[in-house]
């Protein structure tokens, strides 16, 4: 239903004043592009061309962060729900032909960085006013603002309150000079520091939901996946660097990893997708046998 319905939404929607001025800034703006795209770049120095790539990425970053207030007046007149989609994000992926993940990505993005609006009506600035202002100014990328969002959001709400500001225009200041790698190596510092118990709940958060799923494909083969404690990572990773293996390591790997699954999960055959806790599989034969680089026996 979703699909059908907007394909049937077009460019002639445009019937209201605002809406055929939005129109009209829209045909500027591709004839812009038009014009920008037809010039040739032979001529120009090499400064010139990397000052071009740099307006470029300029201008991709503000429409990225001009989406937000679309998506925000899609959700406030509840239109997915009215096109028949049962979410936003939902609705995107539709409407924009994009993938489910990009669109759940740009509408959390939207509710962090989107302009807002108080019950009676009132324009309320974004829960992250700093981050959306230089995204709109082409400041920072999309991957910038993610990160700095998802590391305020990772404080404790017993201090997130006090520090979110600061801990916003610090993260923002690094964006502007660093990529977003590097910006996230420094978020997770900041966050240790300003909340030092993160460590501990983090380790208790993993140790409560540290799993190894193994997936049977039809051809027999299949992919594992998982969280392993220290221990067992380390027993893995000396079974698989070990130098009598180096010619083997695919073969023995999958069998002594197969049998570790199967005898964590008590014997009993694995269904298609099975997931055992990594902490029982530290404990069977096998993967000691795997710690101690001898062969698992079969």
């Amino acid at each position: 239903m979703v699909g059908t319905v907007v394909d049937s939404l077009a460019p002639s929607v445009f019937e209201s004043t605002v809406g055929a001025a939005r129109a009209a800034a829209y045909g500027r703006l591709h004839v812009a592009l038009d014009d920008l795209d037809g010039l040739a770049m032979d001529p120009c120095s090499d400064e010139e061309v990397l000052a071009d790539w740099r307006e470029r990425e300029r201008l991709r970053r503000r429409l990225a962060s001009g989406e937000h207030a679309i998506i925000t007046q899609v959700e406030t007149r509840s239109l997915p729900y009215r096109h028949g989609a049962r979410s936003a994000a939902v609705f995107a992926s539709q409407l924009l032909r994009i993938s489910p993940g990009e669109a759940h990505v740009r509408v959390r993005a939207a509710g962090a960085l989107g302009p807002r609006r108080t019950v009676t009506g009132l324009a309320v600035a974004p829960l992250f006013a700093a981050v959306a202002a230089a995204q709109a100014h082409g400041t920072i990328s999309e991957q910038h603002a993610q990160v700095i969002v998802s590391a305020v959001q990772k404080l404790p709400a017993t201090i997130r309150h006090d520090l979110h500001a600061t801990m916003e225009q610090i993260l923002l200041d690094v964006a502007r000079e660093q990529h977003p790698r590097f910006l996230e190596q420094h978020a997770t510092e900041l966050g240790a520091y300003l909340d030092p118990d993160t460590p501990g709940r983090e380790h208790a958060y993993r140790d409560k939901h540290r799993d190894l799923r193994l997936t049977r494909r039809p051809d027999g083969s299949a992919h594992l996946s998982g969280d392993l404690t220290p221990e067992c990572a380390e027993h893995l990773h000396t079974h698989l660097d070990a130098p009598w293996i180096s010619s083997m390591v695919t073969m023995n790997s999958c069998r002594a990893l197969s049998a570790a699954a199967t005898t964590a999960a008590a014997g009993r055959c694995l269904p298609r997708s099975t997931m055992v806790r990594a902490t029982d599989v530290t404990r069977t034969p096998s993967m000691v046998a795997m710690s101690r680089g001898g062969r698992v026996a079969r």
